[in-house]
């Protein structure tokens, strides 16, 4: 009987009484979103390493490649940044490996 009371504790009193590590406590900026397209990525060792370049930018907080079947020439990246990012910036580093966006 103990044990289903300690069970049921948090479900009637809802959520935890800590609200410092709360996901709904924190009010963080929505993410900009931006669809590029990265010339060069020809498979999918292209894709990882342009995603790992543009992930390397300051205030990037996401990238993803996306694409239907093998056509890498054809994917996008979808990138999720604190702030728009300026396309020299995500040229310079794209260039390490070789890339650029159209």
């Amino acid at each position: 009987m103990k044990n289903r009371i300690l069970f049921l504790l948090p479900l009637l009193l809802g959520s935890c009484a800590k609200k410092s590590h709360s996901s709904r406590s924190k009010k963080e900026a929505p993410l900009k979103y931006r669809k590029l397209f990265v010339e060069g990525v020809e498979c999918k060792y292209c894709a990882q390493a342009a995603v790992s370049r543009l992930e390397k930018i300051n205030g990037v907080k996401r990238a993803d490649f996306v694409c239907k079947g093998d056509k890498w020439e054809q994917g996008h990246v979808r990138l999720f940044s604190l702030e728009e990012i300026p396309d020299e910036l995500i040229n310079q580093e794209l260039a390490k490996e070789d890339f650029h966006i159209r």
